[in-house]
């Protein structure tokens, strides 16, 4: 494979790999957000657009991590997102109370801010002294709806069962505690425009990397073909060694048989034909 060929694959791939992911988010991120807990379980669907606030977490249910392989060899890995439980604490007065336990996945650079707020959680959850303030720390994220796997509900639920969640009057099983779907946050919405512009830019540099190919080509290919004609049906002539160079006269010229006489207004003697 020439490297125009590898090159023009290479953009085109890029391009329509960088275009489609960039439209998508767009199309999820482009509708007007609604708070997620304000959506009952009916109403949750992939990709709805979802904004609002994360006040107290619960705990951080499943740790993803990203490794780097060479040649099959894993040379380094990272923990690159993780899913943090949280839950929308209703005060009734007297005490507090959730209905519902949600779903939040953050990239590492939020890691630290979601310790603390889980940290203010369980300080609050745990005192009994009533010294000890409702967290103060927030998250506001931004981003949309995504279906969990089979395994990573499991996974939540089984730590919603190791932490004492159970079956009540308003949960006929622990399953009706969470939801199918958690949230994807996106840390820069904006930046699904500048990735479709990027995937456009590279599609259209592998479309021009295609075109001219197929140009040069084309044009090899009747250069080739002219090349070929003229091998076939061209005869060269050569000149005539033995003509006297001393002695030719003004005005001869290089002919087919070699030199002759010029007729661009002098004969062959070498003289005008203007009577002088």
């Amino acid at each position: 494979m020439s490297f125009k060929t590898r090159l023009m694959v290479l953009l085109i791939g890029l391009g329509v790999m960088l275009t489609g992911f960039g439209v998508l988010d767009m199309i999820r991120l482009g509708g007007k957000p609604v708070d997620v807990l304000e959506l009952d379980s009916d109403e949750m669907k992939a990709n709805i657009h979802v904004a609002g606030d994360v006040e107290f977490v619960w705990d951080c249910a499943i740790s993803e991590t990203t490794e780097q392989k060479t040649y099959g060899v894993t040379t380094s890995s990272r923990e690159s997102s993780r899913y943090y439980t949280f839950v929308d604490m209703q005060d009734e007065g007297d005490y507090y109370t959730f209905d519902k336990v949600y779903v939040i996945k953050v990239s590492s650079q939020y890691f630290d801010l979601f310790e603390k707020m889980r940290t203010e959680s369980d300080n609050w959850w745990n005192d009994y002294t009533g010294k000890v303030d409702y967290p103060s720390t927030s998250f506001s994220y931004d981003g949309y709806l995504k279906k969990m796997s089979d395994e990573e509900r499991e996974i939540i639920m089984d730590g919603l069962r190791s932490m004492g969640f159970t079956k009540d009057e308003d949960h006929k099983s622990i399953d009706d505690w969470v939801d199918v779907y958690y949230i994807q946050h996106v840390a820069n919405p904006g930046a699904s425009k500048i990735m479709a512009l990027v995937g456009v830019v590279f599609l259209a540099a592998g479309i021009t990397v295609l075109v001219l190919s197929i140009k040069s080509k084309k044009e090899n290919e009747q250069m080739t073909a002219g090349m070929a004609a003229f091998g076939n049906d061209a005869v060269i002539r050569e000149p005539d060694l033995n003509f006297d160079f001393d002695n030719r006269t003004q005005g001869e010229t290089f002919g087919e048989n070699g030199f002759y006489p010029g007729t661009s207004g002098q004969d062959g003697s070498g003289n005008n034909d203007e009577n002088v």
